[in-house]
């Protein structure tokens, strides 16, 4: 039994060991420090045990005492934000440097740092991504000169055509279509309802999947949807019907959705398909249907005014058919059309967003009918009875104040009152004075006012006086309340009695049929509407249906925008800086590059007037010549804004659509007509470079590149849609091994031969040009040194040909030129450009891309800033890499309460220690300086020459946003700018060259001075009517864009902000089998589990340095080096973006524990509390002397506290020890997550959206209707909180 006692007994020796030894080192705590005892020791030479370094340390400061005479000069220079001498001093000293030495001219260590960073990455732009090959390569290229308007047929009119040409095709399908519907409307009457039980069995082998449709559809046949108020022996479409529409299917495979809407609601669509019946069948497309019969049927304006009764007679179901009968009449209306609406009680009330809503009526715009109904779900039953006679006084007047009559005419304008009420009255005589109101206003106006009323009733209570009410006012019958006056006889309206919501788009039907409108006979042309359920923007094209000159209803097709602007979409001008947009005659815009590409909208666009979104002054006179002109060319002069007072030609060219309401302009921004373009040059396609569908290419070695099917041994050539002259053809057809071949067939030949497969002219130039690259990328692949930290190199011309090397494959929607690398490369032509973190969709995780560009070719190779683009190069580095090279540049910035950051020029950080630390907080994508360091922006923002606060005008989602922009050119080392900061000092500089900074920050303080307001739950400024430059901190945010409903202009300053640009596109991978994917070799082995430091293995493509367990609090025992998607972030077995994590991979420590006796166990268990006693005593001991052992300590905090909480229990008199880390985790909660939904984002659905991507590069975030309002912590308050809460504990 001895030697068991010895294996029991040995752990519990080996744990009393460590007992005493951390007793030690707990009480040798209670004594100074060597630097403590000596003024002059700072420590920094003697390693990891170091004390803390501080800016503001005193003993720092005794060193070489500054004269007065510098104290002065020091002041002078503080004010000017440039480092004083005593900084130099203090950050010399943090930087290491030796006693005596100085700096010299500013911060020399930091510049010394900046310097070098700026070389690595010019390094690695021409050694890696091998950017003078490149330029080398087109300044040896002949190019020739082009014009953009030749011989009267510019761009404009060449895109006008080719539209023109595709309109006329549908419409005469269309017309055709109209004929046979005409000739067999009700012969027959089968129908295939898709809202009834079917045989699921029977018919779902039939069905085929779709991408064009979004779901599996039946071909063969139509779905009908009849409303239950509709009698299906009524509804005969007739047998030509399916048969009309699998013609024009066949004969138009891009066509999206055929169909007929009969006048009673019902319709007929094909293909047919299944319904999810949890969204509601006929509610589903019912209200879209019934406005686009109405729209074809009268295309003149109508003038409708909406009148609600909300008084203290309804009851509370009676409330709610009233709301669902105005929103429903809303979603008749279309743009042409005119709405006002009036809330009715005691008082009449109006929609609050533009004080002119209460005088006139505005335009039934989709942003107009989301507001309204936003007002109708909002009215709540009133106290007081409805004025009656109040309420048609002021519908009238808002029709008077609107309409111009012309009393020379006979004919009224469509003019329309609708009022929906029970029709109670409050006295008897009551009747008579609402009788005599209408008299009296509607003969001001020629008695051309028609009433509508809907008498909302609820089924046990029968209200026959009050149906009389409502339809006497319907008739007008002034005769039977008004004796005496010879009265002129009204129009007669009608009446409708409603009980219930359902199938209110029948029962209301068509309520401007009162109206005697003309019938239109022509092709009818919508704005652009989103599909919900093929998931994609389409144009209506819509034409009445006539039997024995009756209407029978309306035929009409969906067609995809992308379809009908596909060469504006894709559109690559002769000149730099060109685009084009499309506009419909009343200028509602339908494409513009501020939208979100049409080809990956996710949502319903609001409609937007050109001249908000082109606010240049003197667009407006552009704008009526574009109305009064069929074509043209304008060129306005705009002033830059800069102090030199320059100016700046834009060239307007345009073409109407013949036929149709649609307008095509195209834009040169610098006002130069005459571009260059490549000669026609010979291709000689390497053998390394192949089409990028390798899954078609057979005799290729493939290999796995983290999640992405590749090949090494060539760069993959892609092509995006606007390569082709039919990018939506290119889009909607699958590729096939006969396809790649002839793409490749035809760019490789030289003797014009081989037939051009649908590529644009200048494709095969690019190409012949980019392929000179790929053997040099190939050589620097095997480059270990640096290698191991790349994902990717690639290069990207305008037109969309893209190079990327390993070669992998690419979703065709891909686009090159709106990812964010392209489009912000442009912004710093010659410069090194820097994106901020995003993750990679081939697998690698969080990535930074360098991407640099390329000038059209000049054979003396002097090229300038104003040259023009004909290339972006970019290289795919992991995250971690780049805090890696900081860490190389910048020793100090591992040491304690040391932070050393990159950011680029809005702020947005590239590189910091947050990023890295295995902390489980999710995506480090958009984290501005404002989330991570809102002391050092506190200060920052005092520095006017550095950054500026900056808006724009974002029209998608109806916002200005706020951002910052930092000035690259200045030469200058910032500090603290703010005398009396104790708690954080900084120093910034820009490293030339490129878009970034460097910066180094020292935290000496554990409670919060100062911080960025930001609102917690949305991305809503604290304060949207104030926006001064140093008047406070702030996170990028966002405002309410207050568009007049009325005038259609921008509110104040709005109206001069410049419009954003959209957000990138996102990037969708190419989905490959994940069996094939196991099975193939990795294309670069990083050879992870043989890295057994953290510096080898930090940063290394797919490797990730293993060091806590899988609950992301417990450090492992033996930290490792292992694939990424085992430890992502560091912590075992945690989630991936990807969802491709491993979980249940046991470390070391785990493995260790297997068979483990009972006798260690035990004293392992008696050992832990040994231990956790001593922790206590510790703590206890020194909790005011305590600092956190990370790399950093950041100003963020771990926990979610919300700033309204810190309002409540402040002032407490009976505390225990206060907890100044806690107080700062509380202060800055939530910043390091940021929510991710716009609050004023316009919904296609009368509701604020889920998401948007169109935030100016920020995080988005949710809804929050008060967030101005908020509660809110005055910093200089913090300080003087006597009581603070302790870590962990709950604070409410």
């Amino acid at each position: 039994m001895a030697p068991v006692k010895k294996v029991i007994w040995a752990p519990v020796v080996l744990l009393l060991f460590v007992f005493w030894v951390l007793f030690a080192r707990c009480r040798s705590a209670d004594e100074p420090n060597a630097s403590e005892r000596d003024d002059g020791g700072t420590g920094i030479g003697g390693g990891r045990s170091s004390s803390t370094i501080y800016f503001n340390n005193p003993h720092l400061l005794r060193e070489d005492k500054p004269t007065k005479d510098e104290d002065e000069e020091d002041e002078l220079l503080s004010r000017n934000g440039v480092l004083t001498k005593g900084d130099r001093r203090m950050l010399n000293v943090m930087l290491g440097a030796g006693e005596g030495r100085e700096f010299q001219e500013g911060n020399l260590h930091l510049k010394e740092a900046a310097a070098m960073i700026a070389s690595h990455l010019r390094n690695v732009c021409n050694d890696q991504l091998r950017v003078t090959s490149m330029q080398a390569v087109f300044d040896n290229l002949p190019f020739v000169s082009q014009s953009v308007w030749k011989d009267d047929e510019g761009d404009a009119a060449q895109i006008a055509n080719r539209m023109q040409i595709k309109l006329k095709k549908y419409s005469e399908a269309l017309r055709r279509t109209k004929k046979r519907f005409e000739e067999s409307h009700g012969d027959e009457c089968r129908l295939f309802p898709c809202c009834e039980d079917y045989d699921v069995e029977k018919l779902d082998p039939l069905m085929t999947s779709s991408e064009q449709f979004g779901k599996r559809v039946l071909r063969s046949t139509t779905c009908d949807f009849v409303p239950a108020t509709v009698s299906t022996d009524s509804f005969c479409p007739g047998r030509n019907a399916t048969a009309s529409f699998t013609d024009n299917a066949k004969e138009y495979p891009a066509l999206k959705w055929q169909y007929f809407i009969s006048p009673d609601n019902a319709y007929v669509r094909y293909p047919a398909h299944y319904v999810d019946r949890n969204v509601g069948c006929n509610d589903q497309d019912e209200a879209r249907m019934r406005e686009l019969y109405l729209a074809t049927l009268h295309t003149v304006p109508k003038f409708i005014v909406i009148l609600i009764d909300h008084g203290n007679s309804l009851s509370k179901n009676q409330l709610s058919i009233s709301k669902a009968i105005g929103k429903t009449l809303l979603s008749f209306l279309s743009p042409q059309d005119f709405v006002g609406l009036v809330g009715l009680s005691s008082a009449p009330s109006y929609p609050l967003r533009d004080s002119c809503l209460s005088s006139t009526m505005v335009r039934a715009t989709l942003e107009t009918k989301i507001y309204f109904a936003r007002f109708i779900d909002n009215l709540v039953k009133e106290k007081d009875a409805a004025n009656h006679s109040l309420g048609f006084s002021k519908a009238f007047e808002l029709i008077r104040n609107t309409v111009a009559l012309d009393n020379r005419s006979s004919i009224c304008p469509s003019m329309l009152v609708v009022y929906i009420s029970r029709g109670l009255l409050s006295y008897l005589t009551e009747a008579r004075t609402i009788m005599e109101t209408i008299a009296e206003e509607n003969k001001k106006l020629g008695y051309c006012v028609v009433i509508n009323t809907f008498a909302v009733i609820d089924d046990d209570r029968p209200l026959m006086y009050e149906k009389n009410v409502l339809q006497d006012l319907a008739d007008q019958n002034y005769i039977k309340y008004i004796s005496g006056q010879l009265l002129r006889k009204a129009k007669k309206g009608m009446m409708v009695a409603v009980n219930t919501t359902q199938n209110l788009g029948s029962v209301v039907g068509n309520p401007f049929r009162v109206l005697n409108l003309s019938i239109s006979k022509r092709i009818v042309y919508s704005l652009p509407h989103w599909d919900p359920v093929g998931k994609c923007l389409v144009l209506s094209v819509t034409i009445a249906c006539f039997r024995d000159d009756r209407v029978i209803g309306v035929v009409g097709f969906d067609i995809h925008l992308t379809d009908i602007a596909e060469d504006l979409i894709s559109y690559v001008g002769v000149v730099p800086r060109s685009y084009g947009f499309l506009v419909d005659v009343d200028g509602y815009v339908i494409v513009h590059p501020t939208f979100a590409r049409v080809g990956v909208a996710t949502e319903q666009p609001v409609h937007t007037h050109i001249v908000q979104l082109e606010n240049r002054s003197g667009f407006q006179s552009v704008w009526e010549k574009m109305q009064r002109m069929d074509s043209g060319k304008d060129i306005l002069v705009v002033s830059t804004g800069n102090r030199s007072e320059a100016v700046e030609r834009m060239s307007f060219f345009w073409k109407r659509v013949e036929d149709t309401p649609y307008i095509v302009c195209t834009v040169v921004e610098n006002g130069n007509e005459e571009g260059k373009v490549l000669k026609t040059n010979e291709v000689a396609t390497p053998s390394d470079v192949v089409y990028h569908r390798l899954d078609m290419v057979q005799e290729l070695k493939k290999c796995r590149h983290m999640k992405q099917l590749a090949t090494s041994k060539a760069a993959a050539l892609f092509l995006a849609s606007s390569c082709f002259y039919s990018p939506f053809e290119f889009l909607s057809q699958k590729e096939t091994r006969r396809n790649v071949q002839g793409y490749m067939a035809y760019i490789s030949d030289n003797t014009k031969l081989i037939a051009n497969p649908g590529l644009k002219s200048n494709v095969r130039n690019d190409v012949a040009a980019l392929v000179n690259i790929v053997s040099e990328w190939k050589r620097q692949f095997l480059d270990g040194s640096i290698g191991q930290y790349i994902v990717r190199r690639y290069v990207a011309t305008p037109r969309g040909v893209f190079l990327v090397y390993p070669g992998t494959m690419m979703d065709k929607r891909y686009d090159p030129t709106k990812r964010h690398w392209y489009l912000r490369a442009l912004e710093y032509p010659g410069q090194v450009v820097l994106t901020t973190p995003y993750l990679d969709f081939g697998g690698a995780g969080y990535i930074v891309t360098v991407s640099h560009t390329i000038y059209e070719g000049k054979s003396a190779a002097l090229h300038g800033a104003s040259d023009a683009i004909v290339a972006v190069m970019g290289v795919d580095f992991t995250l971690g890499y780049f805090y890696k090279l900081l860490l190389e540049s910048m020793p100090v910035c591992a040491r304690d309460r040391m932070a050393c950051f990159i950011m680029d020029d809005m702020g947005y950080l590239i590189a910091h220690p947050g990023f890295v630390e295995p902390n489980g907080k999710g995506p480090v994508e958009q984290q501005h300086i404002t989330h991570k360091e809102p002391l050092v922006a506190n200060d920052v923002l005092n520095h006017k020459e550095f950054v500026r606060k900056k808006l724009c005008n974002s029209f998608s989602d109806r916002t200005v946003q706020r951002f910052y922009k930092f000035n690259t050119s200045l030469d200058v080392t910032l500090t603290n700018l703010v005398h009396g900061e104790h708690c954080s000092r900084y120093h910034i500089l820009a490293i030339k060259g490129t878009n970034t900074f460097l910066g180094i920050v020292n935290q000496t303080c554990d409670m919060v001075t100062a911080f960025c307001p930001c609102s917690m739950v949305d991305r809503l400024c604290l304060n949207c009517h104030r926006m001064e430059q140093s008047e406070w901190c702030e996170c990028p945010c966002e405002c309410p864009l207050d568009v007049d409903l009325c005038t259609n202009k921008l509110s104040g300053d709005q109206q001069f902000y410049p419009s954003c640009l959209h957000a990138p596109d996102d990037v969708y991978s190419f989905g490959v089998d994940s069996p094939l994917l196991e099975s193939l070799p990795f294309c670069t082995d990083t050879k992870c589990p043989l890295r057994t430091t953290e510096s080898d293995c930090f940063g290394v493509l797919g490797c990730e340095w293993c060091q806590l367990e899988m609950n992301g609090r417990i450090p492992l025992a033996h930290p490792f080096c292992v694939e990424q998607r085992r430890c992502f972030g560091g912590i075992l077995g945690a989630r991936t973006p990807y969802a491709d994590e491993i979980v249940g991979l046991q470390s070391e420590e785990y493995l260790g524990m297997k068979n483990t006796p009972v006798g260690p166990v035990a004293g392992g268990i008696m050992g832990c509390f040994l231990v956790l006693a001593v922790a206590v005593y510790c703590y206890r001991h020194h909790v005011h002397r305590s600092h956190m052992h990370h790399h950093y300590v950041s100003t963020v905090p771990d926990n979610q506290m919300r700033i309204s909480q810190l309002d409540e229990n402040e002032e407490q008199d009976n505390c225990k020890e206060a907890n100044a880390v806690g107080q700062s985790n509380l202060v800055m909660a939530a910043f390091e997550n940021a929510p991710d939904i716009s609050p004023y984002r316009i919904s296609t659905g009368y509701r604020r959206p889920a998401g948007g991507d169109s935030d100016h590069g920020y995080s988005t975030m949710t809804p929050h209707e008060d967030s101005e309002h908020a509660p809110y912590v005055e910093p200089l308050l913090l300080g003087r909180d006597k009581c603070r809460p302790e870590i962990g504990r709950a604070h409410v």
